[in-house]
């Protein structure tokens, strides 16, 4: 058994009203989270209440589908007095929305429950809103009145009221989801004296750090309009309803807002506040509301990490049954980490293909991303999304790795025990122009001029490949997209990859070949050229002075095994600004001794994954890896690959500019200017790469 309890600080004062109309005594919309006037009670439950910001709208939220335990689960307000002199009529009214199936709310009223005690001991009444159903209020999304609930069986007293969520576990995926919004008690009568109420509440009460944490408070019955004075015990002030401050020292504060209304009347509201250093690692905000985020992230969702048997019957059944349930703590971490970042563009790699968007994209929005994963986080919604077949685990019918067996993982178009293992999904918060959408899924490794298709040194440098298997071979071990993202009505190309790794293999190089054309792909298709063909059959590549960013999990570094100058087709190409290196202190820590490794990218102690921008039209104001150190509240986010990922997500924020011709000089003054979190000097930056050529040599 869990209590919750609401940290609020509520104050009345008496207010003289002579007229009959209706007036409110208690009022909750949420704005200010969960956290208000509301406290939560579960008696049994893997689940429990919570605050939800889908699409904006600040709603208290509970979802038992996929629970393994039944649901007993109440949401309370405090006491609302309906004592007063003179109320004549007393009415309750919210508003609410439903995902799924079943009927799983009730909600009810006490004269006898007392705050924080277990809402068993009390005596309920069931009363009769209007609750509306699945597939009501467009589709679900919307949200339908409850109508006016007479409450006159309960003038004269103080009453509680509470949205009970029962039931059975989920076995049978029928329990729905509840948003329960602008819960409002109105009351009408002469010459009533009405308590004027106000709650108050914090972004963060236990900040780990000194960093700006936002203060809102909310006045709902008096005589507008207010004002707000607040007090920030460290010798602070500021005024408005919503404020923001920043501690920059650790240690208990009390927070103390006074709200005057147009009479003059005051009340004071209080909320203690803990500041703890040092400070651990926290995401940037945007610089600009304007500025597009776009990160990439290796999230290992994949079949492999989730059981060791039965893969190849059970397929991407798999990664569907952990998105349904909902509890997956490594997924819970990986949504988590999205959470904290908020990126508007995001790639997730090794996300297996699920053909079903239902029961794979779209559960891990509802049942992960829609659902706050930790008090730090926040949310997050993405409306667009594309995901398409993989080429993983599609059989070639061919012996492709030499080895005299066939069907195996590493014969088909690309390594994976199933179809769609280690697929793609590309998340975002911007329009997709889908009729504009290019895949390069079936683009055969032979029709790539001057390619490097592996020869067999074992047997005079014959070709690895017979006539047979080089006519079928396909390029991309996964698939090659190009996803255009709709900004202002500006398009700007993601193009995404998960090129094969550069290992696994023999002296023949197959791997780490085709991972050098598979990124050689990109560098042709930015210049335009015309020999790349689409699985739609147009050919030819990015038009000229496209805004493009490059995203994915590479493989290919200035370190390690890659063949040689595989990253550099990218890294030194003109059309891409790569001066600017995303870095974190977690690399650092991770290879102390590397000059590198700020820009280490995963465990293993390399750049593996990039966010590459065009350098027409797009600027890059700052990025980061998310990769919290070992003293950090974060770390356990990444401290291992079964919490999350051996990668790590790496974003950056760029803002949208001319498109630049390509007979300018691009050698200006902004390959020198400063930005947030990464390498940005040019010469600097080519530096270490003749650093790292070096220490591949010493090797």
């Amino acid at each position: 058994m869990k209590m919750v309890s609401a940290r609020l600080s509520l104050a009345a004062l008496g207010l003289v009203s002579s007229l009959a109309q209706a007036q409110p005594v208690f009022f909750e919309d949420f704005n200010i989270g969960l956290d208000g006037q509301f406290s939560t009670y579960t008696s049994s439950s893997d689940k429990n209440w919570f605050n939800d910001t889908f699409s904006g709208t600040s709603t208290a939220a509970m979802n038992g589908y996929g629970g393994n335990e039944g649901s007993n689960d109440w949401l309370i307000s405090p006491i609302i007095d309906l004592s007063t002199t003179g109320i004549n009529t007393a009415t309750l009214s919210f508003t609410s929305r439903v995902r799924f199936d079943g009927t799983n709310l009730s909600v009810k009223v006490s004269s006898d429950f007392q705050t924080g005690s277990d809402p068993a001991t009390a005596t309920w009444t069931e009363l009769n809103p209007s609750l509306p159903q699945d597939g009501q209020g467009s589709g679900g999304s919307g949200f339908e009145s409850s109508g006016d609930i007479d409450l006159a069986a309960y003038l004269g007293q103080q009453i509680t009221i509470a949205f009970h969520y029962q039931t059975s576990a989920d076995a049978d995926g029928d329990n729905g989801a509840w948003y329960i919004d602008d819960v409002l008690v109105d009351v009408t009568g002469d010459n009533l004296a009405l308590p004027m109420v106000a709650a108050m509440t914090a972004s963060k009460t236990e900040l780990k750090l000194a960093a700006d944490t936002e203060f809102k408070a909310t006045a709902y019955s008096g005589v507008a309009p207010y004002t707000y004075t607040w007090d920030f015990d460290d010798g602070s002030s500021a005024t408005g309803e919503t404020v923001s401050h920043q501690y920059n020292q650790g240690g208990d504060y009390i927070v103390t807002v006074v709200i005057e209304d147009a009479n003059a009347q005051k009340l004071t509201l209080t909320k203690d506040v803990y500041v703890e250093a040092p400070n651990p690692y926290v995401v940037k905000a945007k610089t600009s509301a304007e500025h597009l985020r776009v990160a990439t992230f290796n999230v290992s969702m994949e079949a492999e990490n989730y059981t060791s048997t039965d893969i190849e019957l059970n397929g991407a059944q798999i990664l569907a049954d952990e998105l349904a349930a909902g509890d997956n703590q490594q997924i819970k971490n990986i949504a988590q980490i999205i959470q904290l970042v908020r990126p508007d563009v995001v790639l997730l790699n090794e996300f297996d293909y699920i053909a079903d968007e239902n029961s794979g994209v779209d559960m891990f929005i509802s049942q992960y991303l829609n659902i706050p994963q930790s008090d730090n986080a926040q949310s997050i919604d993405y409306p667009y999304y594309y995901v398409a077949p993989s080429n993983t685990g599609i059989d070639s019918g061919f012996d492709l790795n030499n080895d005299g067996n066939f069907a195996t993982a590493d014969d088909a178009y690309g390594y994976g025990r199933f179809e769609g293992q280690y697929g793609m999904l590309l998340l975002s918060r911007y329009p997709i122009a889908q009729d504009k959408v290019r895949t390069f899924q079936k683009f055969l490794w032979k029709d790539m001029p001057n390619n490097l298709m592996p020869v067999d040194p074992a047997n005079n440098n014959q070709a690895w490949y017979n006539q047979d298997e080089t006519n079928v071979l396909r390029l991309s071990s996964k698939s090659h997209w190009d996803v255009p993202v709709e900004i202002n009505g500006e398009l700007v190309h993601i193009l995404a990859s998960h090129p094969t790794p550069p290992v696994f293999d023999g002296d023949e190089d197959r791997n780490g070949r085709r991972n050098h054309d598979e990124i050689r792909l990109w560098a042709d298709y930015i210049n335009g050229a015309e020999y790349i063909y689409d699985d739609q059959g147009e050919t030819g590549g990015l038009y000229k002075n496209a805004r493009f960013v490059i995203a994915g999990d590479l493989n290919a570094s200035v370190e390690g095994d890659a063949y040689p100058g595989t990253i550099d087709q990218l890294l030194l190409n003109d059309k891409v600004y790569a001066e600017f290196a995303p870095a974190s202190n977690g690399g650092v820590a991770n290879d102390s001794d590397n000059p590198l490794a700020p820009y280490h990218t995963a465990s293993w102690q390399m750049r593996a994954d990039y966010v590459l921008t065009s350098r027409s039209g797009l600027n890059v104001q700052q990025g980061s890896v998310f990769w919290p150190t070992e003293d950090q509240d974060l770390y356990p986010l990444v401290e291992t690959r079964a919490a999350s990922s051996d990668h790590r997500l790496v974003w950056v924020d760029v803002a949208m500019t001319d498109l630049v011709d390509e007979h300018e000089d691009d050698n200006d003054d902004d390959d020198d200017y400063e930005i947030d979190g990464g390498a940005t000097n040019n010469l600097f930056w080519l530096l270490l790469l003749t650093l790292a050529a070096f220490r591949r040599l010493k090797q």
